[in-house]
């Protein structure tokens, strides 16, 4: 019966180790197990954390997906937009080519324009100096006129003389001494004889236009029936001077060229100014302006009426002592 008891005892014994094992052993599990659902907590923990980042992520992704969509949308926009431009500029190379070749046509134009503007030009100025050419062929023919006048004039006296002598040398003595009275220049006015008279000079100077008849009066106050050179193509270039005796007294005339003409300049008429004192030195005693019997031009009215004091005053400048009687 010990045994038994001690048998039992010792059983008792190895059960109760065998159990406060066991319960040590489901204290340590308990333990691992607590420490195990810590840990799932803190996972659990970590897991919702993580989900609600996840979940914010998300949202960001979300707006960034927003943003990108908006931006996929503005680039979609913006590539029309440069598609627009580009035909728009596109357009405006075919319309500027459009206008450039225009522009080129214009310029082509405006230079036929002007080539036929010069050409026009060109005609006008020869029918210009066609027109002037007539203009002198007239003036000419007007002057040949005067001159075949002023020679049936001289024929017909000639006839005349001819025809009656005894009254035609009265009366050209009667004309000479009233055209040169012996009174001029302070002379006796007594009627003495001319040839034991002292032979006076009388000093004119002609003025008047080209073609006016110069030469003719002043072979006619000379008594000469030489032609006279006012309708002969050449034009007068400078004074010159003529010299005889008319009823007993030396005449001398100077027959001026055109001073009136347009195209003198003021230094040439200075100089044959000068070339006119010298020939009528020591002093003229009359200007004698030329007129044609028909009506004269608005040049020749004003010379009438304003030439002595012209002339006097250009003479009175002149460097030569000039005066008139």
């Amino acid at each position: 019966m010990n045994e038994k008891d001690r048998k039992i005892e010792t059983l008792k014994l190895n059960l109760s180790e065998m159990e406060k094992e066991k319960e040590k052993q489901i204290e340590e599990r308990k333990q691992i197990l607590d420490e195990k659902n810590k840990e799932l907590q803190q996972k659990d923990t970590e897991l919702e954390e993580r989900t609600e980042t996840i979940e914010s992520r998300n949202k960001v992704i979300e707006e960034k997906n927003e943003l990108l969509r908006e931006k996929e949308t503005l680039l979609e926009n913006t590539v029309k937009e440069v598609e627009n431009s580009k035909k728009q500029l596109d357009t405006l190379r075919k319309e500027l080519q459009d206008k450039s070749s225009t522009l080129q046509e214009m310029m082509i134009l405006l230079e036929q324009q002007k080539t036929e503007l010069s050409e026009k030009d060109r005609q006008l100025e020869e029918k210009e100096r066609i027109l002037i050419e007539r203009n002198t062929q007239l003036m000419e023919r007007d002057k040949q006129g005067e001159e075949k006048d002023r020679l049936i004039e001289e024929r017909n006296k000639q006839l005349q003389e001819r025809t009656d002598p005894d009254s035609a040398a009265p009366s050209r003595r009667r004309n000479s001494r009233d055209l040169f009275p012996p009174t001029m220049s302070g002379e006796s006015s007594g009627a003495a004889s001319p040839v034991s008279a002292p032979v006076a000079e009388l000093r004119l100077i002609l003025l008047g236009r080209t073609g006016r008849g110069k030469s003719a009066a002043g072979n006619t106050i000379l008594g000469r029936e030489e032609r006279s050179q006012d309708g002969a193509s050449t034009v007068r270039q400078q004074s010159e001077s003529r010299k005889g005796e008319v009823a007993g007294r030396q005449v001398t005339v100077v027959d001026t060229p055109d001073w009136f003409c347009p195209g003198l300049s003021l230094e040439e008429l200075r100089q044959d100014v000068g070339l006119c004192v010298c020939l009528s030195a020591p002093g003229c005693h009359a200007f004698l302006i030329v007129i044609p019997v028909k009506q004269s031009t608005g040049e020749e009215r004003h010379s009438r009426e304003n030439g002595g004091d012209f002339w006097r005053e250009m003479l009175e400048k002149h460097h030569n002592p000039f005066h008139c009687y």
